[in-house]
Formats: structure tokens, sequence, C-alpha cells
């Protein structure tokens, strides 16, 4: 009766005293045994053990405590530490995280289990149950096979792929990104490995533009790698993004033509005019008709790309204008060279002006190409009339060639070279025995 007293919370005088005026009242006699002589009561449960035990046969705890923290033995009752306060509630809470944690060791759950021998080695710190689940822990997860990384993903962004993924379910995993061309890749040596990593993202900023990949992420543990990747489920591409200078725009009176090279992974270029429905052009030219001569019109054009799974990727929108008008002619220039300047001159075209630019390297252009003015990226010539003069205040060949430009629109004509030899200052001349000698900066 006693046991069970003290076993449900009550003290151990109180139960006695209780069990003693009961007996009284009904006239059994009583004899307490001397039970402290005798025996320990749990100071967790409450439960009576024999005075020689040293766990309690109800809850399993410590009868006879040692503080964990600093090695001060408490008295039988005492729950907290007289010398450092820590407290000894929770060191009942630990034996059961450290029940619950062999529980998930042994459902192949070892981030839980490693996760409730932390709590348990925080509330009971050094307890060798603890350290014993720590090893377990170890030796299973050594035992068992790296498993595959899940939910790859990869993310496009400008010229840059973002992969990410989620993590494996063992501590310490690093992880190696594989990436392949056209197909999923299945070992590290099947594509190119992108790089290595503790984290769960890495950026892979070398892709080929135009180029489908599939990504590939490999777990590692200790040294021992995953038998398989989990890899992304579609492949990725990444496009060119177009400027002004790689559409051609050729105008004439009544239409407008634009063309472009073809480049890996474009299927075509939406076209607008003016904020209309846009058309669709699917080789490499679009003519647009049926225009107003001398009347401005506006043009979005949109790259369209393939993304490698049946869909497609707009590219960034192309802002161009363009004036219908009768096409200017070409003209040639004529070149007069003296010493310390080039005069050059022109006839004056019916239609349009003559724009003069001037490059220190040839023009890759030729006479009676059509180019836009707004893309034309050389230097132009402050003119005006039919000629103009050059000073030769350069070393070497430089490079001149007429546009007849009518709105935005130039045809290019021929062009002139014109060479200039700069004097060297401060030459010294000397005669000597066998000859002149000549000495300059």
């Amino acid at each position: 009766m006693l046991d069970e007293c003290t076993r449900n919370g009550l003290e151990l005088a109180l139960a006695q005293g209780l069990i003693a005026a009961k007996a009284q009242e009904l006239g059994m006699q009583y004899d307490d045994g001397s039970v402290s002589a005798t025996s320990k009561t749990c100071r967790f449960c409450g439960a009576l053990n024999d005075r020689k035990a040293e766990h309690c046969r109800n809850c399993s705890m410590p009868l006879d405590i040692t503080c964990p923290k600093c090695g001060t033995k408490s008295a039988p009752a005492d729950m907290s530490c007289v010398r450092c306060v820590f407290s000894f509630t929770g060191m009942r809470r630990a034996l059961q995280l450290i029940s619950d944690a062999e529980s998930a060791v042994a459902r192949k759950n070892l981030n839980i289990a490693s996760q409730l021998a932390v709590q348990a080695e925080d509330l009971w710190p050094g307890y060798s149950a603890t350290k014993e689940l720590v090893a377990k822990i170890k030796r299973t997860a050594d035992s068992m096979p790296v498993p595959s990384s899940e939910a790859v993903t990869a993310k496009v962004t400008n010229k840059t792929v973002s992969v990410s993924w989620k993590a494996i379910p063992i501590e310490g995993a690093v992880y190696t990104v594989v990436r392949r061309e056209a197909a999923r890749p299945t070992s590290l040596k099947d594509g190119k490995v992108v790089g290595k990593t503790a984290n769960l993202v890495i950026d892979d900023p070398n892709p080929a533009v135009g180029t489908e990949y599939y990504y590939g992420v490999f777990a590692e543990v200790n040294g021992r790698m995953s038998a398989t990747c989990g890899t992304t489920s579609v492949p990725v591409v990444i496009i060119q993004q177009l400027v002004p200078a790689d559409i051609a725009m050729n105008v004439d009176e009544n239409s407008v033509t634009f063309s472009w090279q073809p480049l890996k992974g474009l299927t075509g270029m939406e076209i607008s005019r003016d904020d209309s429905t846009p058309a669709m052009a699917s080789g490499t030219t679009f003519r647009d008709p049926g225009l107003s001569k001398g009347k401005a019109y506006n043009y979005t054009l949109t790259p369209i790309f393939s993304d490698g799974r049946g869909g497609t990727v707009k590219g960034n929108p192309i802002a161009m204008r363009a004036m219908p008008q009768e096409k200017p002619k070409a003209v040639s220039l004529s070149v007069s060279e003296e010493d310390s300047r080039a005069s050059l001159s022109w006839e004056t075209p019916k239609t349009g002006q003559v724009f003069i630019y001037r490059s220190s390297k040839p023009f890759k252009v030729n006479r009676n190409d059509v180019v836009s003015i707004d893309t034309f990226t050389a230097e132009r010539l402050n003119v005006a009339g039919n000629n103009c003069t050059v000073p030769k205040d350069f070393t070497g060949l430089h490079y001149f060639i007429p546009v007849t430009v009518s709105g935005n629109i130039g045809v290019v004509g021929d062009g002139v070279k014109v060479s200039s030899v700069s004097a060297l200052d401060s030459v010294q001349i000397s005669r000597g025995q066998n000859g002149i000698s000549l000495k300059w900066k």
C-alpha cells in the first residue's frame, strides 16, 4: 500500500501518516518496518525500491544521481543540482527520446533519430545510452545504400541555369551535379560535371546557347556515392537574345522586308506593326506589303525559340521603325590626297542625302547593301554639300564609305581608303666613315 501511494505522487511521510491513521481507524496494528532503512523512493515516480537497487523498478530512472553538468552528488529528493542548478526533471524525458530514436533507427529514418539524440543529449548531458545511440545511428547509416536525390529542377535566368533538389535523409551529404545534352545522365562520366556542393542549389554559368540539357544530381555520404541520380524531368535550353543589328531591314516605296540569320532553336519570328495583331514568320524573312509611301511605321519583332519539350520560349522583343519611300541610289567617293590632308567628293543624289562614315578597319558591307542607320555604328563625319576635307592626323589606313540615306534607311556606295604617315620628332643625322646614321624618338 505504501508503494502504491508513493508511485502515485504522495510523499513518503504523508503516505506513512495516512496509512497509520487508516490502520488505527480500522483497529489494525501498523508497523512501518523502518522503510527508510530498507527501501529507496524514486524521486521521479515515487515508487519504493530495494535499498540496494540502482534503478527504479517502475520507471527505470537512476535512484542515486550525480549531476551530469558539474558532478555534484544529489540528495534522494532533490530535483535539481544544489551547486549548478541543473534540472533533473528532463532526464526522464531523455529516456523517452532515446526510446523513440531507437524506433526511428529501426525504420531507417536516421534524420529523425539524429534529431531526437540531440534533444536527449541536451536534457541528459553525457548519458552513456545517448552515446551508444549516436554510434548506432552511424553504423546504420554506413550500412545503408546512399539514396538518390529527388525533386531535381532547373530554372533558366538569362544565360545561367540554377539547379536545385531535395536533401536526402542522411546528415553530411554532398552532391555532385552533372549535365548531359539531349538525354538524362546515368553516371558521373555520362556528361559534364557542373560542380560539387553541400548546398541544395548550384548555378551552371556556361551552358551553350540553343543546346538542350538534362541535369542529374548524385548524393555522396562519407565517400559512398548513390548508385543512381535524380534528374530533371524535362530539358532546359538557353536561348540567344537578338539585338537590332541582327535584323536586316529593306524598305522600298510600298513595303518593308525583314531578314535574319538562322539560329539553333529559333523556330520563327513574331512580328507586329503599330500594335496590330502579330503575324508569325516561320522562315528567315518577312515582307509587309501595301504600305503608304512617306508614312512611318513602328514594328516589334519577337524571336520564338523551342524549349526542347514541344513548347516555345519568347526572346526579348526588338523595336524597329521604317518609312516606305523611293529607295536612294548608291554613290561613289573620289579622293585626292596631299601630304597633310585628303579631299573626298561625291555626286549629289536625286533622293536623300549622303552620310560619310570612317573606320580604321574595312567595312563589312558592299555596294547597294541596304542598312538601317539606327544600327550603323561607325563614326560619321560632319559634312555638308558634296565634298569634305579629312586631316591626315593619323598613321596607317582609314576607310571611308558613302551611304545615301532617306529616312533611316541607307544604301551603301563605293568607298575609298586613305593612307597617312606621321612625321617623326627629333630626327638626328650623323655622318661617319662608313655611312650616315639616323636616330629618332
